[in-house]
């Protein structure tokens, strides 16, 4: 009698958690399904880092000079085979002087080195670009600049220009240096870099005036390039 109540008690402990066995059941099936949805989203996470990591600038730029303002920083992503491209997002300040309004700009410059030398002394990286080529866009902030000519010069039709938006070119040289002590701060190497610059209304004006020679549309720019591990 007491196996018989056993079993009936065992029995009735089964249907009544059958519900139980099903939702049991249901997860045994499920599981696998439920680790490759894990194994599927971890995937996705790991390629959206991925993206977003390649937004990140590699390098830090700082110039003082060259047609883009006083000072201008921003930061800058290198690509390409060799990373022999570059393109830069620079801000710049241009001082208040001769009662003309201080001014902020910003730069879009596209670079682009076809060959670079390095050599390891002593656990010590040194590189150099010869040539360095570059393409910019600027645009310069403030109310003494224009899109479209104002009115007031001859109906808006006097200088035919645009004094607020230019396009440059650049060309110069660069020699960076990585030590030890650098890569300790998460520092890859320093380049240090000059360019010789012009932009587009000073190209039209040499050509225009016989007058104008070539070191009078030249401006100099000279900076440094910080680049991260």
């Amino acid at each position: 009698m007491k196996w018989k109540n056993v079993c009936f008690n065992v029995s009735y402990i089964f249907n009544v958690n059958s519900g139980l066995r099903v939702g049991l059941l249901a997860f045994i099936l499920l599981f696998p399904s439920f680790l490759w949805a894990q194994d599927e989203s971890s995937q996705n996470l790991r390629q959206n880092t991925a993206k977003h990591s390649a937004l990140l600038p590699d390098a830090l730029v700082v110039q003082y000079a060259g047609n883009i303002g006083m000072l201008s920083l921003g930061p800058s992503w290198n690509y390409g085979k060799n990373e022999r491209w570059a393109t830069d997002l620079l801000l710049g300040f241009v001082p208040k002087e001769n009662g003309v309004d201080g001014a902020m700009t910003v730069t879009l410059r596209q670079n682009f080195s076809p060959f670079c030398f390095s050599r390891e002394i002593r656990q010590n990286s040194f590189e150099a670009e010869p040539l360095a080529l570059s393409l910019s866009g600027n645009i310069i902030t403030g109310g003494n600049y224009w899109f479209h000519e104002p009115k007031k010069y001859n109906g808006g039709d006097y200088y035919r220009f645009s004094s607020r938006a230019r396009v440059m070119l650049g060309m110069g040289s660069r020699v960076g240096i990585g030590t030890e002590r650098l890569k300790q701060m998460r520092i890859r190497n320093i380049m240090l870099y000059y360019e010789f610059s012009t932009y587009d209304l000073a190209i039209r004006s040499a050509i225009c005036n016989k007058n104008v020679n070539l070191f009078d549309i030249l401006s100099l720019g000279v900076g440094f390039k910080v680049y991260f591990l």
